[in-house]
């Protein structure tokens, strides 16, 4: 198990489970600190990674449900303010862009979260899926 991403060491195992990763530069800059480290950690933890003594580690799939229902109400929200004379089927092709996997994956690797990701597996042997990246976000 390593932490994914160019320039980082690799390390023989998981971060002990109080260590969170650094976030990076460009996530640090748009967002305020965390006030839960655990939570951060879990966001970063992919199903992927395993402990080494067989128990799985809790990942970051339940976090992804929730996030992804948020942002669909963020986006529709802005979308339904910021395009009054717009038709519901135009707003909901324009959501549907704004929170796809390309568009998702692609602001995961403008903020870095790939460098910090918690994974596993097959994983780290290349670069994380787009899929991968998209449910960071």
């Amino acid at each position: 198990m390593r932490y994914a991403g160019a320039g980082r060491r690799a390390l023989a195992g998981p971060p002990p489970v109080n260590e969170t990763p650094e976030l990076p530069a460009r996530l640090r800059a748009c967002l305020p600190p965390f006030k839960d480290q655990a939570l951060w950690r879990l966001a970063l933890t992919h199903a992927s990674l395993d402990l080494r003594d067989g128990d799985q580690r809790e990942s970051n799939e339940r976090l992804e449900f929730l996030g992804d229902t948020v942002l669909d109400l963020v986006v529709a929200e802005f979308l339904y303010r910021h395009f009054p004379g717009r038709a519901e089927g135009d707003l909901t092709q324009m959501k549907a862009n704004l929170v796809s996997r390309a568009t998702l994956a692609e602001v995961a690797r403008e903020l870095q979260l790939g460098e910090v990701a918690l994974i596993g597996g097959g994983l780290q042997r290349g670069h994380l899926s787009r899929a991968v990246l998209a449910n960071l976000v």
